[in-house]
């Protein structure tokens, strides 16, 4: 059963993230959609904080954690949910000298509304794997070292050279995709928003 949870949880999480990655290049601009990398990975990182800090703590609770953390979950995920549609952020006010110091501060509210989500997810997913937490880092940390250190910056090469492959395959798989849903390259090209191919990426 533990298991199952465990997959329900990561599935929920991932589409999650999917779906938040979507909203953010469709509601901003798409190279916001990467802010929400950068949230998960901070939500799991103070999971992976507090499960160092308070080890001993949570270890004798943790029937009880697993057992309140789902509903925590769902309890977060709609706030979270309900925080980011309201935030008026607004990607071209950011950009003005006179009006991007507001948009900071809404940009400290996504975080805000959506680290504890995946700060509960790191730590469910934590309690229910049963893996001590410096046993992960230390393994997880010798597989990156090794392969660095016998390998050096070839490893480095391959491992980007991989990841290369992947989103090349993925560009090859989608453009056709986009380019079908768009109606035509013409729809394509004519439907995109003014100062699409500025470098600076907008108006």
């Amino acid at each position: 059963m533990r298991a199952l949870n465990l997959f329900l949880v990561s599935a929920a999480a991932l589409g999650l993230e999917t779906a938040l990655t979507r909203y953010f290049a469709l509601s901003s601009w798409s190279d916001y959609g990467y802010w929400v990398i950068s949230i998960v990975m901070a939500g799991f990182a103070f999971s992976g904080v507090a499960l160092a800090v308070g080890g001993s703590w949570v270890r004798r609770y943790v029937p009880l954690l697993l057992s309140w953390l789902p509903a925590l979950l769902t309890l977060s995920a709609a706030l979270g949910y309900e925080g980011v549609v309201a935030n008026p952020f607004n990607p071209l006010s950011l950009q003005n000298p006179t009006t991007y110091l507001p948009q900071l501060g809404l940009i400290g509210l996504y975080y805000a509304a959506l680290l504890p989500y995946f700060c509960l997810t790191g730590l469910f997913v934590s309690l229910s794997a049963g893996v001590d937490l410096k046993l992960a880092i230390f393994v997880c940390g010798g597989v990156m070292v090794a392969y660095t250190f016998l390998g050096g910056l070839w490893a480095l090469v391959v491992t980007d050279y991989v990841q290369f492959l992947m989103k090349a395959l993925a560009i090859l798989l989608l453009l056709p995709m986009a380019i079908i849903a768009a109606g035509g390259l013409g729809r394509a090209f004519t439907g995109l928003p003014p100062g699409f191919f500025k470098l600076s990426g907008g108006p």
